[in-house]
């Protein structure tokens, strides 16, 4: 295991331990090693929500669930000096499922490369066609 996932597996741990159900921490402990290894970094940290659902103790994965929705915001757009705008989009993990799952059938119909794709995907769910 790399060094920078041995010690994203130390800070997840730490901070998931006092949230887990006592039983679960050996199991927990074992999977962040596991995704370490296999994934790096950013898998490790992917499996917070997964281990507090499975293995946190009681009210752990709500609580989480509900601070994500207290962060959704849409920003006001900034405009640079072309006139487009920039807007900052925050979404919790069941809005994100639901842009994705609009955008997706969009994203599929288009030839284009990824980034025209997902132009003509967002353009195609907010309407413009």
């Amino acid at each position: 295991m790399s060094v920078p996932a041995a010690l994203t597996v130390v800070t997840e741990y730490a901070r998931l331990k006092p949230r887990l159900r006592e039983e679960a921490a050996p199991t927990v402990l074992q999977g962040l090693l596991d995704m370490g290894i296999a994934d790096g970094p950013k898998g490790v940290r992917s499996l917070r929500p997964a281990l507090l659902a499975a293995h946190g103790a009681d009210g752990e994965f709500q609580a989480d669930a509900d601070t994500a929705e207290r962060l959704v915001s849409l920003s006001r757009p900034s405009t640079d000096e072309l006139g487009a705008l920039t807007y900052q989009l925050i979404l919790d993990p069941a809005g994100a499922a639901a842009l994705e799952s609009a955008i997706g059938p969009c994203r599929g119909r288009s030839p284009a490369p990824m980034v025209n794709a997902t132009r003509a995907a967002l353009r195609c769910v907010v309407g413009r066609r």
